[in-house]
């Protein structure tokens, strides 16, 4: 199970903790054999509390069953607190948070000979993910060999296969009886929704169907399967406006860092700048695109043409990097609170305006004290709030507590211990709340993200943004998901675990049978639209919908070696509203910093 070249990490496990690396290797091992090894890595980064070898995998097929975790271990190092081990956990699905768990935690590996090791304990009836792992504490060397997961059926222990041990497995399906596969078919080709163009500018005969579906939603979430599918970019330009002209839509909200994007909304308000400029303050590259820079443009356009019209805004509400909302809380407090400005600049003293991007430690004992200050800044404005607002205005002091609460967020994310994909999406969550309720009440929201942002999910066991916003806006949230079939997209190359170039254009071969693309495709259709909500439950094609499928969303990175690994298994009518199906991706046109798109 621990499958590797001699050298480097084991294949499908990783070593999430800063300052800790896994190698297979032959010295420390049993003659004859290969292990694998965990210990302090000083060229990983700063030392995290302790080190953490670990595999996830899909635990659907063995809901029920008693799992046994085997493995030998031995350690070497001396002194109190120095320790390795072994762990297991199963995450549940819906929320429902952790099930089984044990980290050996009253029975400690200490001994320096192999010998045998085992945890057993129940895979809960709604298990999503099973992890199992090995854990360094204090200082020393771990060495891990004989792995085995095995599950009791009720008469014998049963070994799972190596291949098996992924989070995109899923057990192989017994083909589709041809006659339901052909009523599946039939109902797709019966209720999809052709759409004419992706291309905005060219009417919305063809959209006729998203009055309905859309209905008096306040807020409208965009998907992508890929970060770098240029038809993607344009039908979402195409819906926003679509929603702007015929449902009332004024706010625009990106996955991308706030309070960055007010260049882009200082754009499209008043002149100030360009498209170009607008991208370059987001950071990220994949919303450095021409089809991005061309919405910018449009948004501004529409702001400046003549009559009576609502003023669009463009925002966002990810809250990764802290450095430029650090720096306004100290502009803002240095105008309305001077005797503050020594207390909250110390608090934020290592958030650098000129290196946005890049965070300056990685000791966990820094990144826990950021975490503390932040939330003491928070607690500052909270405390001084009425003052505040006297000495400014209700608005400036809203932006401003805002703005530390993205600080606040982001320091969070980055303590130790902390789950980035649950701190994350909440967060995120927290600030759309934050956009319809306070900066713009009353206002309908165009949301643009990844599929898996927006659909109501879990990732890793964490519940994503749009399981959050469900919770918070019900039926008043109207989902859109997104899917392709072969083509090309821009991403990242993804190689085992690393990222070795990128973004380029990769190329991307049809959808593997039995996967949900290789169902719509069979339409017929270069680009449709699927209502899910409005399709029987027990009919055919409701059925298939609410069934697991494997379905293909590489976001921003993409494994042109194994294209397959790719897939990953989702229920889509339970994820989303509505499906947009682009048979053929084509990479979206990327924009180098500082080039201005071409007319």
């Amino acid at each position: 199970m621990l499958r590797g070249t001699i050298g480097e990490a084991p294949k499908e496990w990783v070593v999430p903790t800063s300052g800790f690396a896994a190698r297979v290797v032959v010295e420390g091992s049993k003659p004859g054999r290969h292990s694998v090894l965990l210990q302090h890595a000083p060229t990983q980064g700063q030392k995290a509390p302790f080190g953490n070898l670990m595999l996830t995998f899909n635990a659907t097929p063995y809901r029920g069953k008693k799992v046994r975790f085997r493995a030998n271990v031995r350690f070497e190092g001396t002194g109190a607190g120095n320790q390795t081990q072994m762990w297991m956990r199963v995450d549940r699905a819906d929320s429902a948070g952790i099930g089984f768990f044990d980290n050996m935690g009253e029975r400690p590996i200490t001994a320096a000979t192999w010998k045998p090791y085992e945890i057993t304990g129940p895979i809960d009836a709604d298990a999503q993910y099973l992890t199992i792992g090995l854990l360094l504490l204090g200082q020393g060397k771990a060495w891990m060999d004989e792995v085995r997961v095995e599950v009791f059926d009720g008469k014998s222990w049963t070994p799972i296969p190596a291949d098996h041990l992924s989070p995109n497995y899923v057990p192989t399906k017994e083909p589709l009886d041809p006659n339901l596969e052909k009523a599946i078919v039939a109902q797709i080709k019966e209720l999809a929704v052709p759409l004419a163009t992706v291309e905005a500018g060219h009417g919305f005969d063809d959209l006729a169907p998203v009055d309905k579906i859309v209905g008096d939603a306040r807020i409208v979430a965009l998907g992508e399967a890929s970060h770098g599918t240029r038809e993607f970019f344009q039908m979402k330009h195409r819906l926003l406006e679509y929603l702007v002209n015929k449902k009332g839509f004024t706010v625009f909200a990106i996955e991308a860092n706030w309070p960055e994007s007010e260049v882009a909304d200082r754009y499209i308000k008043t002149g100030e700048g360009d498209p170009t400029k607008a991208l370059d303050a987001m950071y990220f590259w994949t919303w450095h695109t021409k089809e991005v820079a061309d919405m910018i443009q449009w948004m501004r356009d529409y702001n400046q043409k003549p009559g009576d019209h609502p003023i669009l805004t463009f925002t966002s509400f990810d809250m990764q990097t802290p450095n430029v909302a650090a720096r306004l809380v100290q502009e803002y407090v240095a105008k309305a609170d001077k005797a503050s400005l020594p207390t909250v600049k110390a608090a934020y003293e290592r958030y650098s305006p000129e290196r946005p991007t890049q965070r300056v430690s990685l000791d966990p004992e820094v990144l826990k004290a950021d975490r503390t200050h932040a939330e003491e800044v928070l607690k500052l404005l909270d405390s001084r709030r009425q003052e505040l607002i006297r000495a400014t205005s209700e608005a400036d002091f809203r932006h401003a507590r805002q703005c530390a609460r993205i600080v606040q967020q982001a320091a969070t994310m980055s303590a130790p211990k902390q789950n980035r994909y649950e701190i994350r999406d909440r967060s995120m969550a927290e600030n759309v709340r934050w956009l319809a309720e306070e900066a713009y009440p009353n206002q309908k929201i165009v949301l643009w993200a990844h599929n898996g942002h927006i659909g109501d999910d879990l990732i890793l066991g964490a519940p994503t943004m749009g399981r959050h916003l469900r919770k918070m806006y019900g039926a008043k949230m109207v989902t859109f998901g997104f899917g392709f079939d072969y083509g090309e997209i821009r991403a990242s190359t993804l190689s085992g675990d690393k990222i070795t170039t990128g973004p380029i254009p990769l190329k991307v071969p049809p959808a593997m049978a039995g996967s949900a693309e290789a169902m719509l495709r069979q339409a017929g259709s270069p680009r449709y639209l699927l209502d899910m909500r409005s399709i029987s439950p027990t009919s055919p094609l409701g059925v298939w919908l609410a069934q697991d499928q494997l379905f293909r969303e590489p976001g921003a990175a993409y494994a042109p070696d194994a294209p397959q690994a790719m897939f990953s298994p989702t229920i889509l009518s339970k994820r989303f509203d509505n499906l947009i199906f682009i048979a053929e991706s084509h990479a979206s046109v990327y924009l180098p910093p500082g080039i201005a798109p071409k007319k």
